[in-house]
């Protein structure tokens, strides 16, 4: 399709749909974030082992079908958010938590070896 100058026309489909809500639950109880995604269930966890000091972040893990969204860094944060209110070091066991806090410098202070 051209418009009256000869150019062509893109027509562009935008959805009204609201994008689904991903919500981050903490369960203390079982040391782990839930990622929860409307009408999808659990998307995906971070586990962590924890003391009064240190939290070790054991493993993130989202499901392959919802990879690439951002939703591990979701989890990411809100983990190192709760290590930060707790007044917790982080001991990273998980390689996407050494990844998310080297594009995230703001938390490089929590991590101990």
């Amino acid at each position: 399709m051209r418009d009256n100058s000869g150019d062509p026309v893109l027509n562009v489909r935008m959805s009204t749909a609201a994008p689904a809500e991903l919500s981050v639950t903490h369960d203390k109880d079982r040391q782990r974030f839930t990622a929860t995604l409307d009408g999808e269930g659990e998307v995906g966890h971070l586990d962590y082992d924890a003391d009064a000091i240190t939290m070790t972040i054991l493993s993130t893990v989202v499901s392959p079908a919802f990879a690439g969204r951002g939703f591990a860094a979701r989890l990411a944060r809100a983990a190192l958010d709760y290590a930060i209110e707790q007044g917790q070091q982080v001991v990273p066991r998980c390689s996407y938590i050494d990844t998310f806090v080297d594009r995230n410098p703001q938390y490089a202070e929590l991590i101990v070896d």
